[in-house]
């Protein structure tokens, strides 16, 4: 049995988040920096978007860039 469900918010005013978003994004081919970039919308603390060669499992070959780029915006 399938079954949908549709909702409503019913919260007033602006609910986004004041922190700041950084995302990551590898070169997957299923997420483009135009969908990634949806996620500013989610806050008015600031958004950022670094990109890293390579595919879904960019970590493992990016790894030291990646840690280097996370411990630059935690300062």
């Amino acid at each position: 049995m399938i079954r949908l469900e549709t909702c409503r918010s019913t919260v007033r005013g602006d609910r986004r988040s004041r922190s700041v978003i950084t995302a990551y994004l590898g070169g997957d081919p299923t997420r483009t920096t135009a969908t990634v970039d949806a996620w500013a919308e989610l806050t008015t603390g600031g958004f950022a978007l670094e990109t890293f060669p390579g595919d879904h499992l960019y970590l493992v070959p990016e790894q030291e860039r990646l840690l280097a780029a996370v411990t630059a915006r935690l300062r």
